[in-house]
């Protein structure tokens, strides 16, 4: 008997057409071979949420693409694309820990905007310029994003575009790289 049992939003084993859907809140167990499949799924996606996360945490602050790597490791291992969706929600969790970890600076240029708009100068100081300049940079990729949503949850995602994508960003990082080493000296 599967320790997990049916909770009616599971799609039926095929051996189990006819049978009327379960209603909810009742659990019916599943065929044995249905609940293994669903054991080694349920670890599998364990597994990968925690490779995944190992991933995203080592790589987002090194000057690589963490969301190309999320989209290349999979693959490298024969797992499926994890998805857009499933990409920006770990990423998330970056975001959360770099706001818990800057706290203070936020606040701190929160704390500057809001003190220039009462005094009639956003401007006027460094902090409510920098909230001011954060905000206006995220407003085109917002834009961009929205726009082009499709072709991010698509193909963007084929393994092709992305390793195109990361190849280019490295070229642009060297280049850059020799450019101010040549400006220093």
């Amino acid at each position: 008997r599967c320790l997990l049992g049916n909770p009616g939003w599971l799609d039926p084993d095929p051996a189990w057409k006819g049978k009327p859907r379960i209603p909810w809140g009742e659990v019916d167990p599943l065929p044995p071979l249905r609940c293994r499949q669903l054991c080694r799924s349920i670890a599998m996606s364990l597994l990968e949420a925690v490779v995944l996360g190992l991933v995203q945490g080592l790589t987002e602050f090194l000057p690589i693409s963490s969301t190309a790597h999320l989209r290349i490791v999979p693959a490298l291992v024969g797992w499926e694309d994890p998805g857009a969706a499933y990409s920006a929600l770990i990423q998330c969790g970056t975001l959360a820990a770099v706001m818990i970890a800057l706290r203070q600076d936020i606040a701190a240029l929160l704390a500057g905007f809001v003190a220039g708009i009462r005094s009639g100068r956003p401007w006027g100081t460094v902090e409510s310029r920098a909230a001011i300049m954060i905000a206006l940079g995220t407003v085109p990729i917002v834009i961009v994003g929205l726009a082009a949503r499709d072709f991010i949850r698509g193909g963007a995602r084929q393994l092709a575009v992305v390793a195109a994508a990361l190849f280019g960003a490295t070229i642009l990082m060297a280049a850059a790289e020799l450019v101010a080493r040549a400006r220093a000296g």
